[in-house]
């Protein structure tokens, strides 16, 4: 068990019981390859690659839009009002488009 490993391992399983320090222990061990001491050693991967298909047209490159606090607020209030589970079948049923007669 690397110096690592073992620092992790003292500290998630101090509430632990003998027997989840065990499991730990072994989980720990049998990965011991995931973990790092320094952030410098988490280097890119090239294990998964990332596409975006855009067929034949060019990805459009824009920045993060964000609202001005004036439009957050509206959009805040406009979220704080939609309707609920129950109000949204009412206004539905109680369309006059879907009324049907009752059945006798």
């Amino acid at each position: 068990m690397t110096a690592a490993v073992h620092a992790l391992w003292q500290r998630s399983s101090s509430r632990l019981d003998h027997q989840q320090r065990q499991q730990l222990k072994s989980l720990l061990d049998g990965n011991a390859d995931l973990f790092t001491v320094l952030d410098e050693d988490c280097t890119h991967t090239e294990l998964v690659q990332h596409t975006n298909n855009t067929d034949t047209a060019q990805p459009i490159r824009l920045r993060p839009h964000r609202m001005s606090p004036a439009k957050r607020l509206v959009a805040e209030e406009k979220d704080g009002q939609s309707m609920d589970f129950d109000q949204l079948r009412a206004a539905l049923t109680e369309a006059p488009v879907l009324a049907y007669p009752d059945a006798q």
